[in-house]
């Protein structure tokens, strides 16, 4: 029977922990006689050392996918073992080989569950609802360029990659506290506090763990058909139409670009047009980069939501926090947008500062001075 994944036997030759949780490895696949890189998550397959056998995925890398990058261990040595007595029952990557139990913020055994189990209302709490995770940085860096003191949970999807460790980003901001909590909904997981869904994640994060402002967006890697629905930016109009629905103030920068070669993606991408004009359509607020280039501005002229509004604050603050609080190389390598760098993209980069903060500016305002 023909398989839809590739899996190779392999030596391990070296293994470095690249972060709390996270093994790079180098292995060699012994039928194919070639040395490549490999992912380890240590709570999925357990730790690895030098002349492990081990199982890889090779699917990626066999597809030469731009993203793949890595090959990723699927059995280890140390895998096995009986489930632990930890609390916990709800199943992500449910009926896989790799199903998981954890511990759900809104279940009876989380010191959560009287607080979200009858929550149902945000309190216009502001949501930056983001399609890539490379707007994150910029985003949070927004938001913290403008209110230091507030609290901000990271709500990660399931649009992208599901390991929360696979994200250096949230990774160093949560360290650095801009980033005070951060759940994983639906089958993300490896959040502070894992979620079924973004609804619950969002009542979590205001009623639970009283956020100011949360951020929305996919893991890193995103998907595309070139079709108009088939794209993984879908998963920003979700989390609009939840926060709205939620009564909170779901606030969207769009995916602008003056270099991408794909002219779907140049200019406002094709993704945002169609979050914009079929899947959430009211109490929006679209926001652009005041400090943008010209075009950000003609492209921000044809995006009004139907019951939304176009809304520009500065990017430029949190772009320069950035630069102020991290060494110019390491923000330069963490600010890319499809490998290309700030200098190339800037529209794309100040637009989600911008939003972060406005939403910063809307904490604990009313919505009739939304404008101000």
């Amino acid at each position: 029977m023909s398989r839809c994944y590739g899996v190779h036997e392999a030596r391990v030759e070296y293994a470095q922990l690249l972060r709390e949780g996270l093994q790079r490895c180098e292995v060699r696949i012994l039928d194919r006689d070639e040395t490549s890189l490999a992912l380890n998550y240590l709570h999925v397959t357990g730790a690895l050392r030098r002349g492990d056998r081990v199982l890889v995925n090779t699917t990626a890398m066999d597809l030469q996918l731009g993203s793949g990058g890595f090959h990723v261990v699927v059995w280890g040595p140390r895998m096995t073992g009986e489930l632990s007595n930890d609390a916990g029952h709800i199943m992500k990557l449910r009926y896989t080989p790799l199903q998981m139990r954890v511990l759900a913020i809104e279940e009876k055994a989380s010191p959560h569950h009287s607080r979200v189990r009858e929550a149902d209302d945000l309190y216009r709490m502001p949501v930056v609802c983001l399609e890539l995770h490379s707007q994150l940085l910029p985003a949070v860096a927004g938001i913290r360029a403008r209110d230091p003191s507030l609290s901000v949970a990271f709500i990660m999807t399931d649009g992208g990659s599901l390991p929360l460790i696979m994200s250096e980003v949230a990774g160093h901001l949560t360290e650095k506290d801009w980033i005070r909590h951060t759940l994983t909904a639906g089958h993300s997981f490896g959040g502070q506090w894992e979620a079924v869904n973004v609804y619950s994640a969002l009542v979590a994060a205001r009623c639970a763990l009283r956020a100011d402002v949360a951020v929305t967006c996919i893991g890193p890697g995103a998907v595309g058909t070139g079709t108009r629905f088939g794209h993984s930016g879908m998963q920003q109009a979700q989390s609009i139409n939840a926060t709205t629905i939620l009564n909170g103030m779901p606030i969207m920068p769009p995916r602008f670009s003056c270099t991408d070669e794909r002219r779907r993606h140049r200019g406002l991408s094709h993704h945002s047009h169609t979050v914009l004009e079929c899947a959430a359509r009211d109490d929006l607020r679209v926001v652009v980069a005041e400090d943008g280039t010209d075009l950000s501005w003609r492209e921000a002229a044809h995006t009004r939501p139907a019951h939304g509004r176009v809304i520009s604050d500065k990017g430029g603050p949190g772009i320069q926090l950035l630069r102020t609080e991290f060494e110019p190389e390491r923000a330069r390598e963490l600010l890319r947008y499809m490998g290309r760098p700030l200098e190339d993209e800037r529209d794309f980069f100040l637009a989600a500062s911008a939003a972060g903060r406005f939403a910063a500016m809307m904490v604990g305002m009313k919505e009739e001075n939304s404008d101000d």
